[in-house]
């Protein structure tokens, strides 16, 4: 579920083909028009998850390096992350116009994480907040660290996430979960 994959689903469901370089542009230019619409008229829905503002830069001074992986398309997640209070414009980022899948996508953006840092990584831990996210990790052999609550938090652990926080407002527990957390299991399997 990226973007990129839903739009060329639609399109070539109602038009019988895939949707040229030129008519994806179109509708990602509509698509953010009409968030930007939303955002105007409802801006609470694109409040961040506590304690995510404050995140990167207390990531950084733990000595982690952080890039954002989406399935969103650029321009739509930067909307998102800008409205949402977090600054990521020097953060490494792979989205849905960089792959369709979200595998490549992380994939990316861990490569991009490593090309600033000037290193390969030891560890690197994936964070989401949907079943595609805890699918994604366990894929890649990532461990995961799920945030939510309620019905969400039920989805990851359904998906075998094991790792679970309900926001990112206490830096000591997140801390500590990108450090112990293990790869998802599988579906059913403790």
């Amino acid at each position: 579920m990226t973007d990129s994959a839903i739009a060329t689903w639609f399109w070539t469901r109602h038009r019988g083909r895939r949707p040229d370089a030129e008519e994806l542009i179109e509708f990602q230019r509509r698509f953010v028009a009409l968030l930007s619409e939303e955002l105007a008229r409802t801006p609470e829905r694109f409040a961040p998850i506590a304690g995510a503002a404050a995140l990167i830069p207390a990531l950084q001074s733990a000595g982690w390096h952080a890039a954002i992986a989406t399935g969103g398309w650029r321009a739509s997640a930067m909307l998102k992350l800008q409205a949402g209070g977090l600054e990521a414009e020097n953060l490494p980022m792979a989205c849905a116009n960089d792959a369709e899948s979200r595998e490549d996508i992380v994939r990316l953006a861990w490569r991009g994480a490593e090309r600033r840092a000037g290193t390969s990584f030891e560890r690197v831990v994936s964070v989401g907040d949907a079943a595609w996210d805890v699918r994604t990790a366990r894929s890649l052999g990532l461990p995961f660290v799920g945030i939510g609550t309620g019905k969400v938090a039920a989805r990851l652990r359904a998906e075998g996430a094991t790792t679970i926080l309900p926001h990112f407002d206490d830096g000591t527990a997140v801390l500590a979960a990108l450090s112990s957390a293990s790869p998802p299991s599988h579906p059913g399997m403790p």
